[in-house]
């Protein structure tokens, strides 16, 4: 899903538990997505890499958070409140990708890791 890096000493000796372990924890992450330069190649690209069953691409959690998604997009829309008025929180929303995938379609995004 990630590319991490592969140096599991390094990330070992990552004991501080403030914004500078996480940093530096995160800073060996990076999103796959990450090269994605505009709005529509990233939807293109999450939807299918990250919400698609296996056998149609995506990771092995890609049917299960493609249903979450779906159902979540499927209920705000539900609401008859324009995406745009609404806010999702994204609670471990790791690199963000999810998060950026939601502001993509619309949606206010605030994301806690």
């Amino acid at each position: 899903m990630f590319s991490v890096c592969c140096d599991r000493r390094k990330r070992d000796r990552i004991v501080k538990k403030d914004k500078e372990g996480h940093d530096q924890l995160y800073g060996l992450t990076v999103s796959s997505l990450a090269h994605v330069s505009n709005q529509n190649d990233y939807i293109a690209e999450f939807e299918a890499t990250k919400i698609s069953p296996y056998g149609d691409g995506g990771c092995s959690k890609g049917y299960v958070r493609g249903l979450a998604v779906r159902e979540l997009i499927k209920a705000a829309d539900a609401t008859g409140i324009p995406r745009h008025q609404l806010t999702v929180i994204d609670a471990g929303c790791g690199v963000g990708e999810l998060s950026v995938y939601l502001a993509c379609k619309g949606f206010n995004v605030i994301g806690v890791d």
